[in-house]
């Protein structure tokens, strides 16, 4: 390549690049309540019209090619062949389409060959066909149109591309669409860029064998780039949607896209083992011959505006590093996971309603500092995974996460989870400091509306967590903003509310199925005050005798005595008598370090009882019973002011404000 190429390359991308630092300005979200971050949706397909005033004039019938620098006006047919730009390296050569037709059965119906930069404008109000029906077996121009140097598309006109054997699009180098119409099928991919694409406009339709997009280079890992600024893209692929083996970033535009026939109606869970890790599996293969994701990318994905319609059989957005979305509008259905990130998950904002998923929001990390979430899970609605060992199999079989501690922050936003799994599930920690969570977590007793292996820590926000009682957990003692964990003997439906001695109501929430127990917790909460929580027709009292009243009875990280850090309201002396050969460790931490009575393994290995009932050899404490077991059906004596459930009343559903939803 000359210097003259190399510096016109250069300059490019730092044009680009300045494009969209001046596009992305302003677009980091903060943290705190709402869509933080949002920026503006573009839609461009303004056309750009080339001037035709000073094009030499070229009429096809046959094979031809192109040897010098120059802007060409083409019209005409070529029923079988090619047109072929062979100029020098440091030529630019421009192509305006007007009413072309090529078609060849043994190659591109475009082939550049060699030139500086070419592009091929549409003129305004044409239509233009290209055909490749198949390619020879040597691996070159496998593609209708196939470029060995930098290629531009743009105009006010349209283009149809059919391959029957190859790619529509295949750029060696590095491909810009700012405008026109285009209409291509391919059985491989679609459009297929090797350094780096950029979409600032234009109208793209693609069905593809392969992926939609596929940016790919093999001998540099830091190109293989997508860039999306604007314009629309709808996507029918057998094979992934975008798929970036560098960077994805999309800071606008319209976006339908389908991958592998959409997500199926029924999603596989796998098999579950009481809720103690996921069946053996690998996950999705990430070549691009089986995946079948959405929007992929293997280094950074970053959005920060567009509209998205996604219905895909994969996951939904996928990163194998970091991912941050600052802001759009998500309309999903899935077969596997809406967000995924093989390292951290990041939310500033947007607004985003997945329909259906296996697990809602994954990564090693989970940050949400804003945004409007609103998801259906079949499995998790939060998932922060460490290993091979952390969550259940679905579909696609378990995702594989680097080593290291994991955590779930929720910092603002709104939050809606309708998971028949974990509602919220950290294999680390939790942490909550503000924005509204509200979940309507599982009915099963392997799942918990809350499940963490570490601590789990509330400082602000408002939160009700409701689900099945048998692994339920508050938070941890090293909370300060108060939380309370009541059940309610037995199944309730319809509204949650807790309310205050004068009968004030604090805030309430309607989860979408029946529930055992709830934690809540609220700002207005004051330790030593008396409240009232009603859920369907079952009402209790609950005395807030310390920051975090009530305890769960198992769960991954809960063991016994649920709560993460500080166990039993984070007083090892309030804690109820254990059974025989049940020793706690030091500071009431349970599982870690528990020693189970004869013939129980906690947790691992464990077997529960047909009806979720006591583990054989256990005792429990005072006489009291286990969940759905021998022995009764109360749960243990609960300190701390933790009560049960009795009585009755009704009632509605509050937003983060307390105002209903």
């Amino acid at each position: 390549m000359s210097f003259n190429r190399k510096y016109r390359k250069l300059m490019s991308v730092l044009i680009i690049s300045a494009m969209l630092l001046a596009s992305c300005s302003g677009g980091q979200g903060n943290a705190g309540n709402g869509n933080s971050g949002t920026t503006e949706n573009v839609t461009d397909t303004t056309p750009v019209n080339v001037d035709t005033a000073d094009a030499e004039k070229l009429s096809l019938s046959e094979s031809t090619t192109i040897d010098k620098a120059g802007k060409y006006l083409v019209a005409g047919t070529i029923s079988d062949g090619q047109l072929t730009i062979d100029a020098g390296e440091d030529d630019d050569v421009t192509l305006i389409l007007d009413g072309v037709s090529i078609t060849n059965s043994d190659g591109a119906a475009i082939y550049v060959k060699q030139a500086g930069n070419v592009t091929i404008s549409l003129a305004e109000g044409s239509e233009n066909t290209l055909i490749s029906s198949s390619f020879t077996d040597d691996g070159d121009t496998d593609a209708a149109i196939y470029a060995k140097d930098d290629l531009t598309l743009n105009g006010a006109g349209k283009l149809t591309i059919t391959s029957t054997g190859g790619h529509g699009v295949n750029a060696k180098d590095t491909l810009m669409i700012e405008s026109g119409t285009y209409e291509i099928t391919a059985e491989k991919h679609a459009v297929k860029v090797k350094d780096s694409l950029t979409m600032t406009g234009g109208a793209l339709t693609l069905v593809s064998g392969k992926d939609g997009i596929h940016a790919e280079n093999k001998d540099d890992t830091t190109l293989g780039n997508v860039t999306i600024t604007g314009g629309s893209l709808n996507v029918t692929s057998d094979g992934d949607g975008i798929d970036a083996a560098g960077t994805l970033t999309i800071t606008g535009g319209d976006f339908d896209i389908t991958t592998g026939g959409g997500s199926p109606e029924t999603i596989s869970t796998g098999g579950k083992d009481f809720g103690f890790g996921k069946t053996s599996s690998s996950s999705t293969d990430s070549t691009d011959t089986t995946s079948v994701k959405a929007l992929k990318s293997d280094g950074e994905l970053n959005i920060s505006g567009g509209t998205f319609r996604i219905d895909a059989y994969d996951d939904s957005v996928h990163s194998n590093s970091s991912a941050t979305i600052d802001g759009g509008d998500f309309d999903i259905l899935t077969g596997d996971d809406g967000f995924h990130a093989d390292e951290t998950l990041t939310i500033n904002g947007g607004t985003i309603v997945i329909g259906r998923c296996y697990e809602g929001l994954e990564g090693k990390d989970v940050v949400i500092n804003g945004g409007d979430i609103t998801l259906t899970a079949s499995d998790d609605g939060i998932n922060a995974a460490g290993d091979d060992s952390s969550g259940f199999a679905g579909m696609f079989g378990k995702d594989s996460f680097s080593a290291g501690d994991n955590c779930i922050t929720i910092n603002g936003g709104t939050i809606r989870l309708n998971a028949s799994g974990d509602g919220i599930d950290s294999n680390g920690d939790i942490i909550m400091t503000g924005g509204g969570v509200y979940v309507s977590g599982p009915s099963s007793g392997a799942d918990g509306a809350l499940d963490y292996n570490g601590n789990a820590a509330i400082s602000g926000g408002i939160i009700f967590a409701a689900g099945a009682q048998g692994m339920a957990q508050n938070f941890g003692g090293d909370s300060t903003q108060p939380s309370v964990l009541v059940t309610f003997g037995g199944t309730a439906s319809g509204e949650i509310r807790i309310s205050d001695s004068a009968g004030n109501v604090i805030a309430s929430y309607t989860p979408e199925k029946e529930y055992q127990c709830v934690v809540i917790s609220h700002p207005d909460l004051k330790v030593g005050e008396t409240y009232t929580v009603t859920g369907g027709d079952k009402t209790t009292k609950v005395e807030l005798t310390n920051t975090i009243t009530g305890t769960g009875f198992g769960g991954m990280g809960g063991g016994f005595g649920g709560g993460g850090k500080g166990g039993w309201n984070g007083d090892s002396s309030d804690r109820p008598e254990l059974p025989d050969g049940m020793t706690p460790p030091d500071g009431s931490e349970m599982p870690d370090g528990m020693t189970p009575p004869d013939g129980a393994e906690m947790p691992d290995g464990m077997t529960p009882p047909e009806g979720n009932g006591k583990p054989d050899g256990m005792t429990p404490p005072d006489g009291k019973g286990f969940p759905g077991g021998d022995g009764g059906s109360e749960p243990p004596a609960k300190p701390g002011g933790q009560q049960g459930a009795s009585g009755d009343d009704t009632s509605g559903a509050s937003d983060v404000d307390g105002g209903n939803i």
